[in-house]
């Protein structure tokens, strides 16, 4: 699992590419990736838990994505 921000500059998502090389959104769990994020055990426990059960995250259409 990567974590990563994707979009246009300014208007970029959380997203994680998972093991399947799928890009996953993760806005409907967090509300970035930054630091705040990275320090919070909570929170990335609650993006490990999405990112392992099926059906949580829906796949992103990385066309046109940065």
């Amino acid at each position: 699992m990567k974590l990563l921000r994707v979009g246009t500059a300014g208007a970029e998502r959380p997203a994680l590419l998972d093991r399947d090389g799928t890009l996953r959104d993760l806005s409907g769990i967090v509300p970035d990736i930054d630091g705040e994020l990275l320090a919070d055990a909570s929170a990335l426990a609650r993006v490990r838990a999405a990112a392992e059960a099926p059906g949580v995250l829906p796949a992103l259409d990385a066309t046109g994505l940065r």
